[in-house]
């Protein structure tokens, strides 16, 4: 649903910068240890768990994310 979402606010023309992505359905164990919440350098349950559009687009599409 996150994809479809940001597709019709890319649409929209809404600045990607003005969008946030929540990502909590990811984390596991909430100290970074596992790695379930990684989104390239990013830890959902250390760097937060909601992040600007622009900071995560190129993943999402991303088969596994």
């Amino acid at each position: 649903m996150m994809r479809f979402s940001l597709a019709e606010l890319t649409k929209a023309s809404v600045p990607k910068d003005r969008v946030y992505v929540s990502v909590e359905r990811n984390m596991k164990c909430a100290v970074g240890l596992c790695g379930r919440c990684q989104y390239g350098p990013y830890l959902a349950c250390k760097d937060g768990l909601v992040f600007r559009h622009d900071q995560l687009e190129h993943f999402f599409g991303t088969p596994g994310f």
